[in-house]
């Protein structure tokens, strides 16, 4: 539905689950890094916990990066 509403062509979809994983493994980066050099808002975000989700999240999406795809680009 997401792909379908955004009107997003073939080429856009085959690329998208890779988008997703750079974003959300960048999300999890940002915070590991602000953890280990203080910078804020990232260390306090890290603190509270964030990086508990986006850690496993990243995970997940680079684990099921294969099927994202399948259904994106199946006819």
């Amino acid at each position: 539905m997401f792909a379908d509403g955004y009107g997003l062509d073939r080429e856009q979809r085959r690329v998208f689950p890779a988008q997703v994983a750079a974003r959300t493994r960048g999300s999890y980066e940002l915070l590991l890094r602000g953890h280990q050099t203080g910078e804020q808002p990232w260390a306090r975000l890290y603190a509270e916990g964030h990086a508990d989700f986006w850690g496993p999240a990243a995970d997940y999406v680079a684990a099921h990066h294969d099927a994202w795809l399948e259904a994106l680009v199946s006819d």
